[in-house]
């Protein structure tokens, strides 16, 4: 197969998606645009007006398509030091509440009208847990010492369990993982080059928009919270490891095509354009990303924990699910290690 047809390949199967690839693109903007107007000062609106504005063209948006919304409260999960909510409400709206208010009142609408787009699964035992645990929180409110200082954490408890069910009514399998992971993995790439450009800007002496100087902190807090958000971003990329290994096994699923072509008649490109290959070589390149961020994080703690779970990560492709050391997998574990030193490497 030619080169040319080789992309043509591409490009199909690119169009058969190409309503989430728009959304994620989308996605990346919204991303880009809320960090870049919260440093110049755009961000949170300042008048009142224009935030009401803002909200109603959200509920029109969700109201039309509540999934869409879903979707972009995962993509907006990382920006947590960006306030949507002018000042003089007296509250912080991050994007990512926003969004999942505006999911939550879609869902209660379409349900009014016996339209939900998702049907919720069966409460189980640790639902009913979560659910318990909000509503004791207002219970312990009424004995409490400050009782408005308690009203308001339980009120806040009480959002991030909406947000917990929220998630349970559209995250329920392995497919819908994969539906939202690229909206949440696109946006992290937007928040880690972020924390890098800080990084930059501080090491010439310019405005870095950094809480401490010389440890970015990206769209966090603090760069400590940064840290330990690439702690996360690490132990989900091994897991897209194990993934990419079951799905393209090693005697099948290897290639896309037989793409082979000669250059002057003489050497031929090796078949390393297939999937197996380019979601490896992606896989890999996150990751030095990850590492180069967690390394000028400064952040000690997510160190101690990107080396637990690398060396986690290690032992369950060494062990491979059997206790038997005559069965253990070296080689694989060995080519793992010398990929994550590689990636440490680089950084």
């Amino acid at each position: 197969m030619s080169i040319i047809s080789y992309f043509e390949e591409i490009v199909k199967y690119a169009q058969g998606r190409s309503l989430k690839i728009y959304l994620v693109l989308v996605n990346l903007l919204l991303t880009i645009f809320a960090i870049w107007f919260a440093n110049v000062g755009l961000l949170p609106f300042a008048k009142v007006s224009d935030f009401a504005v803002f909200v109603i063209l959200g509920l029109l948006f969700a109201a039309y398509r509540p999934g869409w919304a879903f979707l972009f409260f995962v993509g907006t999960i990382a920006l947590e030091n960006i306030n949507l909510a002018p000042e003089s409400l007296g509250v912080a709206l991050r994007p990512y509440q926003f969004f999942a208010a505006l999911t939550v009142g879609a869902l209660l609408v379409r349900a009014f009208q016996k339209k939900s787009p998702v049907k919720f699964p069966k409460m189980g035992w640790a639902d009913w847990a979560v659910l318990a645990f909000a509503l004791s929180g207002f219970l312990s409110a009424l004995f409490a010492v400050g009782k408005g200082i308690a009203f308001k954490q339980s009120i806040v408890a009480l959002s991030f369990v909406a947000i917990y069910f929220l998630s349970r009514a559209f995250i329920q399998n392995l497919s819908d993982i994969k539906r939202v992971l690229p909206f949440f993995l696109s946006s992290s790439i937007v928040v880690l080059i972020y924390g890098i450009w800080q990084n930059v800007r501080f090491a010439k002496g310019l405005e870095s928009f950094e809480v401490m100087p010389g440890r970015p902190n990206a769209t966090f807090a603090e760069a400590d919270w940064l840290g330990m958000f690439v702690t996360f971003l690490i132990t989900i990329l091994f897991s897209i490891v194990f993934y990419l290994r079951d799905k393209y096994p090693k005697k099948e699923g290897w290639k896309i095509s037989n793409f082979k072509f000669l250059i002057s008649n003489k050497f031929q490109i090796p078949e390393f354009l297939n999937a197996k290959n380019l979601s490896f070589l992606a896989v890999f390149c996150f990751n030095v990303l990850l590492f180069i961020v967690l390394m000028i994080t400064v952040a000690r703690s997510a160190w101690l924990g990107a080396a637990v779970v690398s060396i986690g990560f290690l032992k369950i492709i060494l062990i491979d699910g059997s206790w038997k050391i005559g069965e253990w997998k070296w080689k694989k574990a060995g080519y793992a290690a010398l990929g994550l030193l590689a990636s440490v490497m680089i950084a």
